[in-house]
């Protein structure tokens, strides 16, 4: 019935029985039924016998139907047992929606034999244990190419009564339909079949690609379905709309994923990984001369390369990361189950050694595209997965390498008195040596010494340079970079990265003097990000200080901090200062916003005339209005009157207002006043930060653009002018106190400063006070001093997310991501890092780029990417050549046990019976295998 119900038609069903069995030998197997009647009985609510047999019509008689049913018996103990579960009619009606049964058998095409499935059921107890082990299949009937097949098969092994009699002895049928349900109901099982018959026909009718594509949709359609959700339901009472929807979808990613991981490991076990020639490690031969590694890991390698590619290229980033972890894992564990397995030949030593180094060095590579942060790449923990099986993995490789291809004399000299007694001349400096053990990192250690050291778990352990280099290169491997990574690029080791790209960008500036309004553009867009950003970290207030003060020093710009020196107003502002002028913006333009109200309310600025009062002849109450002299010593007196109250308003707002300047430019401001006196520079009230205020609002002042943009609209001519006197006015009272330069408006500021001689000095004095305040100096200890790396990927997400809630905060982090990425070359270079594999240095000094816009992603080249290990070239003379501290590396901790050292010691091809052994090692030989006869014993 339930087969019947999936066809088009009765007569459909019968016909594909026909190849099967006959009704006869269907029926005779049905040993334990009774009659049909009370079958019929209960099928009334279905529909009617009449409807049934008029359907059977061009099948057989209905009298050839029922001589074949003489040995039925009753149907009454099925339906029974189904009491509990639904009734037949909400069984059909559940039925409905799924395939026709053409769709579901055209879908078993190209599949296994049953064979393998029954010999691989021989221990199953229960129908769960068997549902259990179908898990990890794709389904029960794709294994089968048809039914008949099917049935076949099981003639072949017993007959249908049999069979089922089989059966009996496990469950009832109740039995059997309870322990479905805690499985999948019929439709959620259908539900998986749809999924599977997307990836059925990949890769052999369909490319790789097209399934990234339909696990791209569909992660994208999940998540929108997620976002409507939560704005749907906001209350977590409420009704879930798309509950359904959403875990189908779910269900449809984790299946092409894994469909994926399927794929690939099946590809590279099957193809990529094979190659006879390759792989002959008896051949008493060279293989190609020992001048290079074996063809799988080259291609191995080059897989791997394009398939990064493609999952970055296509897939959404966080998931394309893991499925590129996943499978990187599990091809190198091939690789180490096939090499902790060989045993070469004498001749096959050098090419087993150079396939393992290329291995290692490919894989160093990988992880920086595996890992999200640091600490998953020097120091993984047991639950990062699956970077800390990658770790052991390619630490049994290391090992490989030391025991099996290390001369003999050396082994024989460290293991002579026995694994648990071999030599370690010097524990304490020894890398690598006993004293570290416990760490599955060490094989980075001996693939780049320079880099790594095996004592180095974190960033405060190592020099400063190579902690950059790494954690810049790791942001710049990410399939989308992370902000929270960029900002411990930033931060880490007292701000380098963030000093190195300043100071080169300033210098640009100082060198070149162009008059190239975009690259001087780009170079004050950089600064104001970099400071900006780093005065938004409110765990690291000295950020900005600590970026500013070498660039200063390089640069050479004390002089504009002098007060003594007045040209300096008449140059354009240092970039640097130009960058703090952005930091101050909502301080000055606060203080300012009161000015500009004032100003543009007078009467004279909004007639663009004089005062409206000498023009009146007669007020509406009859009285004669108040003549005023209209002569030039009144006009004077007015322009005097408005120039002191602006200047009282300037002055109350930036004291009354100065503790809402950002902590980061307080401490700068502090620590800019400390490096004056030490460089023996006068500044005004002893504060730096006033110098810098002053500066800024006069620029602001004389800006047309920014007092057009406060306003809204355009500005008289008039009010121009008045705000051009009001701006050297205000900087002459915050610097020097008294008239100082031969222009016209200083003597205004000078009679300013003479009438209110006590309140001006209270008011800058209140200012010099809080910026010179000891809560504004260098904290004397770090957050992330002593901190685990969990705790500082923590704090650096924190800050990331308060950076990104700011309008511009990803803005800013964008450009100096493009900034870091096209001059990584310029980073490498000016870090000078000792890499074990580097191609030759240019002849030429790498230049600086200061453009911003994103850089497009390098087309995938097979040529280039075959012949490349990371960024550089796959040197072949390299492998060959690489350098190994055999005595250091055998007393190292390996990571192996005394059973595993021998496993791996009898792969040798000097342990081998009958080798051909020199004189020198005859002895050795021996003695090795007298104090490892037992290990060897126990692996045979």
């Amino acid at each position: 019935m339930l087969f019947r119900g999936r066809f088009l038609s009765v007569k459909v069903f019968f016909d594909t029985c026909d190849n099967l069995l006959s009704v006869q030998e269907f029926f005779d197997t049905c040993d334990n039924l009774l009659s049909v009647k009370e079958f019929f009985d209960t099928c009334d609510n279905l529909l009617s016998v009449k409807v049934f047999f008029d359907t059977c019509d061009n099948l057989l008689s209905v009298k050839e139907y029922f001589d074949t049913c003489d040995n039925l018996l009753s149907v009454k103990e099925f339906f029974d047992t189904c009491d509990n579960l639904l009734s037949v009619k909400e069984f059909f009606d559940t039925c409905d929606n799924l395939l026709s049964v053409k769709e579901f058998f055209d879908t078993c095409d190209n599949l296994l034999s049953v064979k393998k499935f029954f010999d691989t059921c021989d221990n199953l107890l229960s129908v769960k244990e068997f549902f259990d082990t179908c898990d990890n299949l794709l389904v029960f009937v794709f294994i089968f190419q048809s039914v008949k097949v099917f049935f076949d098969t099981v003639i072949t092994y017993c007959p249908l009564k049999e069979f089922f009699d089989t059966c009996d002895n496990l469950l009832s049928v109740k039995e059997f339909f309870d322990t479905c349900d805690n499985l999948l109901s019929v439709k959620e099982f259908f539900d998986t079949c749809d999924n599977l018959l997307l990836c059925v026909d990949i890769p052999t009718k369909a490319n790789v690609k097209q399934l990234y594509l339909i696990l791209s949709n569909a992660v994208y359609c999940r998540n929108q379905l997620t976002h409507c959700e939560n704005v749907l339901c906001t209350d977590d009472a409420g009704k879930k709309v798309f509950v359904g929807l959403l875990k189908q979808l779910s269900d449809l990613v984790e299946t092409i994923s894994k469909q994926i991981l399927d794929v690939h490991n099946q590809l590279l076990a099957t193809t990529v990984l094979h190659d006879a020639d390759s792989h002959h490690w008896t051949d008493n031969k060279e293989f190609y001369e020992d001048e290079r590694c074996s063809y799988t890991i080259q291609m191995w390698n080059y897989h791997i390369r394009g398939l990064k590619y493609d999952l970055w290229s296509i897939c959404p980033p966080k998931l394309a990361q893991n499925i590129f972890g996943s499978i990187l894992q599990e091809s190198l564990q091939m690789l180490t189950l096939r090499y902790v397995r060989v045993k070469p030949s004498y001749r096959r030593v050098k090419q087993f050694r150079y396939d393992l180094t290329a291995v290692l060095l490919c894989t160093s590579e990988f992880l920086f595209q595996v890992c999200k942060s640091m600490s998953q790449y020097l120091d993984p923990g047991h639950c990062d997965i699956p970077h800390y099986n990658i770790h052991n993995l390619c630490s049994t490789l290391l090992a490989c390498i030391a025991v099996i291809t290390s001369p003999i004399d050396q082994v024989y000299r460290i293991f002579k008195r026995g694994y648990g007694k071999r030599r370690d001349s010097q524990p304490d400096t020894l890398p690598g040596s006993l004293s570290y053990s416990g760490s599955n990192t060490l094989w980075l250690h001996w693939i780049q010494p320079s880099l790594y050291l095996p004592s180095q778990k974190h960033y405060d352990d190592m020099q400063t340079t190579n902690a950059v280099y790494l954690q810049t290169k790791l942001l710049l491997n990410q399939p989308l970079w992370e902000p929270s990574t960029l900002l411990q690029a930033l931060i880490m080791k007292d701000y380098t990265l963030p000093i190195m790209l300043l100071t080169r960008v300033a210098s640009l500036e100082t060198e070149t003097m162009t008059n190239d309004k975009k690259e001087k553009s780009d170079s004050r867009e950089i600064f104001t990000a970099v400071i900006t950003v780093l005065s938004q970290c409110t765990h690291f207030t000295d950020g900005v200080a600590k970026v500013l003060m070498p660039v200063i020093d390089r640069c050479e710009d004390w002089d504009v901090l002098n007060a003594k020196k007045l040209s300096t107003l008449e140059c354009e502002p240092p970039i640097w200062m130009s960058a703090l002028f952005d930091l101050l913006s909502p301080y000055i333009d606060s203080v300012l916003e009161p000015l500009i109200i004032y100003i543009l309310n007078l009467p004279s600025l909004v007639t663009g005339k004089g005062c409206l009062i000498p023009e009146i002849q007669e007020l509406p109450c009859g009285c004669p209005p108040n003549k005023f002299d209209n002569d030039s010593t009144s006009a004077k007196k007015g322009e005097r009157y408005i120039i002191d109250s602006a200047l009282k308003i300037v002055v109350t707002e930036l004291s009354e207002k100065i503790h809402v300047l950002n902590t980061s430019v307080s401490v700068t401001f502090n620590i800019l006043q400390e490096a004056c006196h030490h460089n023996n520079l006068k500044t005004p009230h002893n504060c730096a930060g006033i110098i810098i205020i002053g500066r800024c609002i006069r620029e602001k002042l004389l800006s047309a653009k920014y007092i057009e943009t406060m306003v809204g609209q355009e500005v008289p001519e008039e009010t121009h002018k008045l705000l051009t006197v009001l701006a050297d006015c205000i900087y002459s009272i915050l610097i020097f106190g008294r008239a100082k330069s031969s222009i016209s408006t200083p003597k205004m500021a000078s009679q300013f400063v003479k009438a209110n001689k006590e309140w001006l000095t209270g008011k800058i004095q209140l200012i010099a006070v809080h910026l010179s305040n000891e809560l504004f100096t260098v904290p004397d200890t770090d957050i992330l001093e002593g901190a685990t790396s969990q705790f500082a990927d923590h704090i650096f997400t924190t800050a990331a997310a308060a950076i990104l809630n700011d309008i511009d905060g990803y803005h800013h982090l964008e450009i100096i991501h493009n900034l870091i990425k096209r001059n990584w070359t310029w980073i490498e270079e000016q870090l000078d890092i000792k890499l074990s594999m580097k191609d030759k240095p240019a002849a030429k000094t790498i230049k600086f780029d200061l453009d911003l816009t994103p850089i497009k992603e390098k087309k995938f080249v097979p040529q280039t990417e075959f012949s490349q290990i990371g960024d550089t070239d796959f040197q072949q003379e390299f492998i060959m050549n690489f350098n190994l501290n055999w005595t250091a590396m055998l007393q190292s901790d390996l990571g192996l046990s005394e059973h595993g050292f021998s496993s791996l010691l009898y792969n040798r091809h000097e342990m081998q019976d009958g080798a051909y052994l020199e004189e020198a090692e005859k002895r050795p030989v021996e003695i090795l295998r007298s104090l490892f006869e037992r290990d060897s014993s126990e692996m045979s």
